[in-house]
């Protein structure tokens, strides 16, 4: 994993600059490593926290003026319809993560309880903050959907994903190392490709054999 610094962007800089965008996120990621598990870092203002159980997805974005999170549907969800999954639950969610509305003022109406952190988004220097706030805001979020959409827990983990999620941060390198050869083992070849697809490019994976780098075989 990339580590990156304070040092990667100055005040100058714009956060509207995908290139600076980028860097935002793999702070974020090498900040809080198990954010990596739930999106990769990307060009694009926000990332997406996906909870499948609920069919919703938990959002962090970034722009000039701060960083925000928010509750959205999956991609090609109607609008309509997403909106009547946590409508019956609006004021306790709303009281419970702290946002002001149950539907932020845009249409079409798919952004729900959204949390702005104003800054200036665009200095490195406040960039561990703004890391904090969304990973800390983000997993709030996603725990109170799933308590109160959910209701009481069985278990104490929402779900295997969630302990496994868990246990990742406390295990020791060896025992890491032998689960994921263990996962690999079970994960189906598109799993593994779509999670690995630029490492296994840059290992040649998808070059044919006997073809040089400038592709003539």
């Amino acid at each position: 994993m990339k580590l990156v610094t304070h040092s990667i962007a100055s005040d100058r800089d714009s956060i509207t600059l995908p290139a600076i965008r980028k860097d935002f996120w793999e702070f974020v990621i090498s900040r809080h490593p198990i954010e990596e598990e739930h999106a990769p870092s990307t060009k694009r203002a926000y990332r997406w926290r996906k909870i499948p159980a609920l069919h919703l997805i938990v959002g962090q974005y970034v722009n000039v003026h701060g960083v925000g999170v928010y509750v959205r549907g999956e991609r090609g969800d109607k609008p309509d319809e997403v909106e009547q999954r946590p409508r019956p639950y609006a004021a306790r969610l709303k009281k419970a993560v702290g946002a002001r509305d149950f539907v932020y003022n845009a249409t079409p109406r798919k952004y729900f309880f959204l949390k702005f952190k104003s800054c200036n988004s665009s200095s490195a220097a406040n960039w561990g903050k703004m890391a904090d706030w969304l990973h800390k805001e983000a997993d709030a979020y996603q725990k109170t959907l799933h308590r109160v959409m959910e209701g009481p827990k069985k278990y104490r983990w929402a779900s295997p994903h969630e302990w496994l999620l868990e246990q990742i941060e406390k295990w020791p390198e060896d025992m890491l190392v032998s689960t994921a050869r263990d996962l690999a083992l079970v994960t189906d070849a598109d799993t593994i490709q779509q999670l690995f697809h630029s490492e296994m490019d840059a290992d040649g994976y998808f070059k044919p054999l006997g073809q040089n780098e400038e592709g003539e075989i």
